[in-house]
């Protein structure tokens, strides 16, 4: 009986007898394409990436759940439907900031680097709720023009609270203040 190969001995010993796609997927998943990134400014990009398909989402949800919501609350319908959008785009992101984005994880407990992934959330969708109310409510913009200019001012909060309180290390030097967002304080 023959043995069965693994993907990695079949794909460096017979690279002749393999598909262009699949040479070409194996190079995006062990070239390190799809392992996230280390450097700030890939993290960057990625994040734009990663928040970009989570504000298509995001804006999706809010534009169908608005006109859902319009017979049954006219005064309120745009607000209501931004939560309901909030909590689809902060699920999506989460998985892709934690998979595509960031490397490192202060919290050892997906559920509490979870609950602090969203507790930032909940800041930015108060930074939102305020944002869209001055725009909508004050300035009398159209609501889905008002909704596209405030998910770009706050990813520009989720990003730099989400990567300093929760991607990244802090600084193991003396003098430096232990935040309660690390893992030993936990313990």
């Amino acid at each position: 009986m023959r043995r069965k190969r693994c993907a990695t001995q079949f794909s460096l010993k017979n690279r002749s007898r393999m598909g262009r796609l699949e040479r070409r997927l194996n190079s995006l998943r062990y070239g390190g394409l799809l392992r996230p990134a280390r450097t700030l400014w890939g993290q960057l990009v990625r994040y734009g990436f990663a928040g970009g398909i989570a504000a298509v989402v995001n804006i999706g949800v809010y534009a169908i759940s608005w006109r859902l919501l319009h017979a049954t609350w006219p005064r309120f319908d745009y607000q209501v439907a931004n939560v309901i959008a909030f909590l689809f785009g902060n699920i999506v992101s989460y998985q892709l900031a934690t998979r595509y984005v960031f490397d490192y994880h202060r919290l050892r407990k997906r559920a509490r680097e979870f609950g602090a992934y969203f507790i930032i959330g909940v800041a930015g969708l108060a930074w939102s709720a305020l944002i869209l109310w001055l725009l909508v409510g004050l300035l009398d913009l159209q609501k889905d023009l008002a909704k596209v200019i405030t998910v770009g001012i706050v990813f520009g909060w989720h990003f730099g609270a989400r990567r300093v309180l929760l991607f990244t290390r802090f600084s193991q030097r003396a003098g430096a203040v232990q935040s309660p967002l690390e893992p030993e304080a936990w313990d």
